[in-house]
């Protein structure tokens, strides 16, 4: 239980960043995404529990897709990213048995949408201080992405020495990166008036 707690930690102080920023629906559900995130790192601490820490990872991936929407939608770099989480998928596959036989081509197609959108959001043009938290949500997104394919690899495929460094380090990198976004300016931009002269 203990190292549960531990681990569970540095989630809790960004669920404080999180809600301390404000209140908005946006910055409610990046919170939500963070309870359902502790969920699944305390269900991580016992092998036995690897599919229901899926579970509540896949709640996870669901509300961050969804609260990043999908505008712009840039279909192009989502039909990239799903090539490659298949990829990925069809490399491990035959290793898996039982309930991740599903489950985890599920989770990745969460896990990869949640990516999509992470970076679909980065407006390079954008000149306001949105586009540099935006930047460290994607990078957040890339970060989590490496972290769970580090995880798929030495669980499923070959061993990786060091694995769980590598892991957590990403993990936690990414989680910061995709909370940073909780810091955006959510007004609308104001339009331009026009007056007769």
């Amino acid at each position: 239980m203990l190292a549960a707690l531990v681990k569970c930690a540095p989630i809790y102080c960004l669920i404080y960043f999180v809600l301390k920023a404000g209140v908005s629906p946006y910055k409610n559900k990046l919170a939500l995404a963070l309870v359902f995130s502790s969920v699944g790192d305390a269900f991580l601490v016992w092998k036995e529990f690897f599919p229901h820490g899926m579970a509540a990872f896949g709640m996870a991936q669901l509300i961050y897709f969804t609260t990043f929407g999908f505008q712009p939608l840039r279909p192009m770099l989502g039909a990239i990213f799903y090539l490659m989480g298949t990829a990925l998928v069809a490399l491990v596959f035959a290793n898996l048995k039982g309930i991740l036989m599903f489950g985890l081509p599920v989770y990745a197609a969460l896990l990869v949408t949640m990516l999509w959108r992470a970076t679909a959001r980065y407006n390079f043009n954008d000149q306001s201080c949105n586009k540099w938290l935006r930047f460290a949500g994607c990078v957040g997104a890339i970060l989590f992405v490496i972290s769970d394919g580090i995880i798929a690899l030495s669980q499923f495929y070959t061993h990786i020495p060091n694995a769980q460094m590598y892991i957590m380090s990403t993990y936690y990198a990414g989680q910061l990166g995709i909370s940073m976004t909780c810091l955006e300016d959510e007004s609308k931009p104001r339009r331009k008036s026009t007056k007769r002269s």
